[in-house]
């Protein structure tokens, strides 16, 4: 989910009535694995964008020279949940909120490729 679509949500959830004590779930506009995120950085980048899977022991190893025991738990159990497909469903909520819907993964891409080198 775009990070700009969160913070907007976030401030009408602070700023207007109705919100308190609500829990909005929020996905993007389609659910993306890891190779269609790839394969989307790819076109927006005009060059090739390879990723690779790594085992849970070896993302905790990796994560751990960055994050707090506790995140990479906390991430571990979210790759799990996506790996069982728990992570596929769309969510409505954004766009009930927002009249609008979220944006695609491909345009935070091209909006964010100069951070990439392009």
């Amino acid at each position: 989910m775009d990070p700009r679509d969160i913070a907007g949500i976030a401030a009408l959830a602070l700023t207007e009535p109705g919100h308190a004590g609500r829990i909005h779930p929020l996905t993007g506009p389609a659910a993306v694995t890891p190779a269609e995120q790839a394969a989307d950085l790819a076109a927006v980048l005009q060059r090739p964008v390879r990723i690779e899977e790594l085992t849970p022991d070896q993302a905790a190893v990796q994560w751990s020279r960055r994050y707090p025991a506790p995140v990479v738990e906390a991430l571990l159990q979210s790759a799990a949940r996506q790996a069982r497909g728990l992570k596929a469903a769309v969510d409505p909520t954004f766009e009930q909120v927002t009249g609008r819907r979220p944006r695609p993964f491909r345009t935070w891409a091209a909006d964010h490729a100069p951070v990439f080198g392009r």
